[in-house]
């Protein structure tokens, strides 16, 4: 299983409708390990990261929480290096893609 990104929206009614990831856009987070590997993980969390660690027990970012999120995945890139060097081991190479 992978651990992925989906677009949803939310209804009137509380129901949740995913919607298709547009076309050259990836929608791979990594493998599903990566939840507490890499995403839940103490060095992330070192970052000051809130969305990545909760990965772990949910998925969902919140449509107003956007902003901060797409801060938080500049963070997390800026971070690679380290973040790498900290959860993966040293025979794999791990290439992280964030737009």
């Amino acid at each position: 299983m992978s651990l992925t990104v989906e677009i949803f929206l939310v209804r009137a009614d509380g129901n949740i409708d995913i919607q298709p990831t547009p076309e050259g856009v990836p929608d791979l987070a990594g493998p599903e390990s990566r939840r507490t590997k890499v995403w839940g993980s103490r060095a992330i969390r070192s970052l000051g990261a809130r969305y990545s660690p909760a990965l772990v027990v949910g998925d969902l970012v919140a449509p107003e929480e956007i902003p901060a999120f797409l801060a938080e995945c500049a963070l997390v890139k800026e971070n690679l290096d380290h973040l790498a060097t900290l959860t993966c081991s040293p025979d794999r190479t791990v290439e992280v893609l964030i737009w």
